[in-house]
């Protein structure tokens, strides 16, 4: 139990590290987009209008609370690769940053998306993102921009003495990013004047409706020209007629910051809301401007392809021959188109890509040829990508035989009949003129036709019949001599090898010498029936020889220790035959390969057993 944790504590480990490091590689992975050039996006190249539609010369200061709405009128240089992912960058006027997170479309002619343009609240740069909708587009790409600026100057003697002032913004957002909700501030009586009773009125633009109780009033002072610090509250009366609201308070003595909020009915009016409020007969205005829109358009870059369909033999021009068009994807752009009596094929307007033409109906009397003949529209090309393809005649052996085409011209070569000339003569004018032209060469081939004869020759072919003396080759069957190779097998005996396992038994040997130091010793002399005789008792390599006599001598165990004992006066008690029953045992020459395989089996059950309760464990 103890493993496994420990080995499944390691794959964790393992599997945490490995997905630590692949995500510090896929990190360190950029993926770089490619820079388009453009024109007409740089910050001189911006057209600046306030909320009224009014022109303000760029770079005039622009003011830190009011929105503008800046238009870009740009192109792409002809010939200039767009892929999917490249980008332009947008420069903002000077003075002015974006007034709010912003995505634009930029869209064709279609209402198909060519690119997206971003900008964030805050930021004076932003880009357009392009996809592969221009990749075919070659010439003339240009298209327009405009979303909405704020300023960063506050306006110069705006201080305590402005009296009242709004404001507006985008305070709520649904989930698509389009305004939920608009937040606009009134704030007047910034000096903190005893001005009693009060009445505010307020003007809503179109597309937006009250939101009832969404007013807030505070009481306090400014700091300082534009720092309201909050002493109180206040709740004025509020009465709506139609988009005019009225704001009513009483006994003002301090400064007023008031807001409320709205609600857009419709986004279809460019993203622009309007207020205008009136106190003390001061009017303001304030305008909450989102979104933008943008366009993009262009020459579509398209080229031309003339197929040429012929005969292999005699690039004869093939007519009735039918062809599918498709791009190397296998997408399908124009199915059954068939060659002309010229054996032409022509297609225009075919947009830049990579093409291939590929035969579905062979013209009569032709094999079909299914292979795809690939091309390349390029934008630019002036001049018709032009590919040819060839079919062989049917029941042709080889192209120099097509028969039908090169025998009519014998006819009027070497015819001799006046009249049988014109019969064919007209068909050949009828394919090409150039054929009557070619056709002379031809009669010299009816010099090979001759030769078809020494085809004949193949008759000779039957010396194939000498191939016969193959059979001399079953001499070859002498070799099968080389199936007394099989006594290889006879190697098989070499698993008396197995003996060799014996020598490992030999160590065995060895420790059974010490029960020889257990024979019994006695002084004297042992006397055997047989007779009394010197002799040894010698045991070499696991083999033991005890001859009949006295034991009076010397016992000599040799094995691969060369260690050796003597005896002398050993008792010895029965015959030869029994004697050496005895001492087979000391040696275990011939029980020890037993002991040697319940050792084995006892060891394995053993580490078995422990493996058993390491498991349970």
């Amino acid at each position: 139990m103890r493993r496994k944790i420990y080995r499944a504590f390691i794959g964790l480990v393992v599997t945490v590290a490995v997905f630590l490091f692949g995500g510090f590689l896929c990190n360190n992975v950029t993926a770089h987009a490619s820079a388009v050039s453009t024109s007409g996006l740089q910050a001189g190249d911006a057209t600046i209008t306030d909320v009224n539609g009014n022109a303000i010369a760029n770079g005039t200061p622009l003011d830190k609370w009011t929105s503008y709405s800046v238009h870009y009128d740009w192109a792409i240089p002809d010939g200039e690769p767009i892929a999917t992912g490249d980008t332009a960058t947008v420069q903002l006027p000077t003075g002015a940053v974006a007034e709010h997170d912003t995505t634009v479309s930029i869209l064709d002619d279609t209402g198909r998306e060519v690119g997206i343009f971003t900008i964030e609240a805050g930021a004076t740069t932003g880009s357009i993102m392009f996809n592969d909708a221009f990749a075919s587009v070659g010439t003339n790409r240009r298209g327009t921009l405009q979303f909405y600026v704020k300023g960063t100057t506050i306006t110069a003697g705006s201080g305590d003495d402005w009296g009242l002032n709004k404001i507006g913004w985008i305070s709520e957002k649904n989930p698509d990013g389009s305004p939920a909700k608009l937040t606009w501030n009134i704030a007047f009586n910034p000096t903190g004047q005893d001005v009693g009773h009060a009445v505010v009125t307020d003007t809503l633009g179109a597309n937006q409706e009250y939101i009832p109780g969404s007013v807030v009033a505070q009481t306090g002072e400014y700091v300082t020209k534009s720092d309201f610090v909050a002493s109180g509250t206040t709740t004025p009366t509020v009465s709506q007629d139609g988009n005019t609201l009225t704001f009513t308070f009483d006994n003002v003595t301090t400064a007023i910051n008031m807001t409320y909020q709205t609600r857009p009915t419709t986004l279809d009016n460019g993203g622009s809301w309007t207020n205008q409020a009136t106190w003390d007969g001061k009017t303001v205005g304030s305008q909450i401007a989102w979104g933008g829109s943008g366009s993009g358009a262009g020459d579509s870059a398209t080229g031309e392809v003339i197929l040429n369909k012929q005969a292999l033999s005699n690039e004869e021009m093939l007519a009735g021959a039918v062809y599918r068009l498709q791009k190397a994807d296998g997408t399908v752009v124009a199915s059954d188109l068939v060659t002309d009596e010229d054996g032409q094929i022509i297609y225009q307007n075919l947009p830049v890509g990579d093409y291939e033409f590929v035969e579905t109906t062979p013209p009569a009397g032709f094999e079909l040829d299914d292979t795809p003949l690939p091309f390349t529209i390029v934008a630019g090309q002036t001049t018709p990508v032009e590919v040819f393809a060839t079919d062989k005649r049917e029941n042709s052996e080889a192209p120099g035989e097509d028969g039908g085409g090169t025998e009519t011209p014998e006819n009027p070569g070497g015819g001799g009949t006046g009249t049988e000339t014109p019969g064919t003569a007209p068909e050949n004018p009828g394919t090409t003129p150039e054929n009557p032209g070619t056709t002379t060469p031809p009669t010299t081939p009816s010099e090979p036709q001759t030769p078809e004869e020494p085809q004949k020759p193949e008759v000779p072919q039957k010396p194939e019949v000498p191939q016969k003396p193959e059979v001399p080759q079953k001499p070859e069957v002498p070799q099968k001599p080389e199936v007394p190779q099989k006594p290889t097998v006879p190697q098989q005996p070499q698993k008396p090898t197995v003996t060799q396992p014996q020598k490992p038994q030999k160590p065995t040997v060895t420790q059974p010498q010490q029960p020889t130091t257990q024979q019994p010793g006695q002084s004297g002399s042992a006397t055997e029936p047989a007779g009394s005789a010197t002799g040894s008792s010698v045991a070499v390599g696991g083999s033991a020889a005890t001859p009949a006599g006295s034991a009076s001598g010397q016992a000599t165990t040799g094995v691969d220790g060369q260690s050796s004992s003597q005896a002398q006066g050993q008792t010895t008690t029965g015959t030869a035959s029994s004697a050496s029953a005895q001492r087979l045992p000391q040696t275990g020459e011939q029980h020890h390969p037993v002991v040697f395989w319940i050792g084995l089996s006892l060891l394995l059950i053993s580490g078995f057993g422990y493996l058993t309760v390491r498991r349970h464990d």
